[in-house]
């Protein structure tokens, strides 16, 4: 910083006050790295948002989705904060400044597009004070870097802008065109055949903010499109593939990389070479595109559908969209018969790294473990809907898995199928959600994720069947998003038991639970905890609030040391039948139900 903010000579570069405030918070860590300098009727703010936690070598508080990069955290606060506001007061009170522009390294407002990253965002994020005091202040523009892709968002209380921008080697960049009542950015992106340095650029996108009626309007197109938060960022509807050249993904490191600019095939899982591109229709475009092969277009649901197979790829080369404690909601149809594998559907994990013990970040893997849907956050984070275990059925099945709110625990999160809430229960252990910020997303596999998946999940296996309409949201689903769902589900999945149906009836005798005779009542004295056994669900299914099932669980269970199913448990009925365990997941080899 020195080199940058100081002449030959030592003296500071930016002495100057506004008003009475210093130009920079004297006193304080970031007396050297942030201040304020004002040219002509704008006035910068360059912010230091880096604050290292020497107490803590590993800063991390899930529960607020903030921290999690080790000693260092990105905030403004203290001394430092108060030095900000004053120099937003007396810019304010200065009628000759015009605009106010503030940059800080990571962004504050999320989501953001993002490539090749470490995805460190501001804690607390639109919460944060610091983002309500450039509302408060009408600050014109907040820049921020750190994603290297560009990412245009109107705060929701005043308007100001945030701009994440990739400022990358000169192939893409930013110009700025400030009058007295407007400002105008251009984005520009590089074109050419040569690699790099091609010394050619092409308009990339605009945003025009327009204070000259008295009112504040705004214009943008292209990169610089102001983003439709409540939209879905991702939307893949299997509508067709294109060659992987006719569509860049800015930051790719494609296998031609030494040869042109627009790669025009990429390595995928298990070096599996891909040459085309599925657009993406939803908010974060064309950066989002999915790489893809061996993925035939056949009659889906809406239109086409994608047909999956042990050979099939689809994978997303951007960073994220999961992103620490942010809201995510993913949704899709899908129509198999494999009802005995356990088949990735969504996945979203680390890019590198050589195992996950050594990570405290969690992925995020949709999975459909023996015809149901599951979700994994880790090796013991799951959560599992117990009300549809019948979606391998050969038809069309709608899954939606949603975070209600912000660094929500996985028990909160809801599962939807065929556009109706089901009953989840979860295994093992709870958290509060926080995904990896540095991971990449794919359909039907693990993608571009690190190699390690493979070794700790090999029970997961490739998706073999038809995939059609994949969204990701940034927000909570809710009622509305299924309205068009339901008239299009021909074999709706079995309804979840109501609890008190006269077929889920709890166990009225005692029975073992981890070595010691107990009781449904004793149970229900503490249900939440108790219940996480299996002994518990199997004998008391009304006190743990389970959903009964009315069909045999297709897949092999434990049973006395051993895997069994029920096809064998037809052949010694009377005696095996006998035991809770198998009477849960045999109610109709067992005679309990039709």
């Amino acid at each position: 910083t020195k080199s940058l903010n100081r002449d030959s000579n030592g003296n500071f570069l930016y002495e100057e006050p506004i008003g009475s405030a210093p130009s920079r918070p004297l006193g304080t860590a970031f007396d050297n790295t942030s201040y304020a300098h004002r040219h002509k009727n704008a006035l910068f703010i360059t912010l230091d948002v880096f604050e290292t936690f020497r107490g803590d070598k590993s800063y991390f508080d899930r529960e607020n989705g903030t921290g999690g990069e080790g000693v260092l955290s990105c905030t403004v606060r203290g001394e430092h904060l108060v030095w900000f506001e004053n120099v937003l007061q007396q810019a304010r009170a200065d009628l000759t400044i015009s605009h106010i522009f503030v940059q800080g390294h990571v962004p504050i407002a999320h989501p953001v597009r993002q490539i090749n990253c470490s995805g460190q965002f501001l804690d607390n994020g639109e919460d944060s004070e610091l983002w309500r005091l450039m509302n408060l202040y009408e600050v014109d523009i907040y820049f921020a870097g750190e994603v290297h892709a560009n990412t245009v968002i109107k705060s929701q209380s005043s308007n100001l802008i945030q701009i994440s921008s990739r400022g990358n080697v000169f192939n893409n960049f930013l110009q700025i065109l400030v009058e007295e009542e407007k400002i105008h950015i251009v984005a520009f992106n590089e074109i050419g055949s040569k690699p790099r340095w091609n010394d050619e650029h092409d308009i990339h996108g605009n945003l025009i903010i327009d204070k000259s009626l008295g009112i504040v309007t705004m214009d943008s197109d292209g990169a610089l499109e102001i983003l439709d938060r409540n939209s879905p960022l991702i939307h893949i509807t299997f509508e067709g593939a294109v060659p992987l050249e006719t569509r860049q993904i800015i930051g790719m490191t494609h296998d031609d990389i030494g040869e042109k600019l627009i790669g025009s095939r990429i390595s995928m899982r298990d070096g599996i070479l891909s040459s085309q591109a599925m657009a993406n229709q939803g908010e974060f475009g064309q950066q989002y595109d999915g790489q893809i092969v061996n993925i035939p277009l056949e009659s889906g649901i809406i239109g086409y559908a994608g047909l999956f197979s042990d050979e099939s790829r689809f994978a997303f080369y951007s960073t994220g969209p999961f992103s620490g404690g942010d809201v995510a909601s993913v949704s899709l149809w899908i129509n198999t018969v494999h009802a005995q594998k356990q088949m990735i559907l969504v996945h979203y994990g680390a890019i590198f790294g050589s195992s996950i013990d050594k990570t405290t970040k969690d992925f995020y893997t949709l999975v459909l473990d023996n015809g149901v849907p599951t979700v994994y956050l880790g090796k013991k984070k799951i959560l599992k809907s117990t009300g549809h275990n019948l979606l391998a059925d050969g038809q069309w099945h709608h899954i939606a898995v949603s975070m209600p709110t912000k660094s929500c625990l996985l028990s909160q999160v809801n599962i939807y199928v065929d556009g109706i809430k089901t009953i989840t229960w979860l295994l093992d252990s709870d958290d509060y959600i926080f995904t990896t910020t540095s991971g990449r997303l794919s359909l039907g596999g693990f993608g571009y994720s690190a190699k390690y998946f493979d070794d700790i999940f090999p029970e997961m296996e490739t998706y073999s069947g038809y995939m059609d309409d994949f969204k990701f949201h940034s927000r909570p689903l809710t009622s509305n998003d299924f309205v068009n769902i339901i008239p299009l589900v021909s074999s709706p999945a079995p309804a979840p038991t109501e609890i008190g149906d006269n077929l889920c009836q709890d166990y009225k005798k005692k029975f073992r639970f981890n070595g010691t005779k107990r009781t449904c009542k004793w149970v229900q004295n503490n249900w939440k905890t108790r219940c996480v056994r299996d002994e518990a669900r199997e004998n008391c299914p009304v006190t743990c609030r389970e959903a009964c099932q009315c069909f045999d669980t297709p897949g092999m269970f434990w049973f006395k040391g051993l895997k069994t199913d029920c096809k064998l448990t037809q052949e010694s009925q009377a005696s095996r039948c006998q035991s809770n365990r198998v009477r849960s997941h045999c109610p109709v080899t067992c005679g309990i139900c039709q």
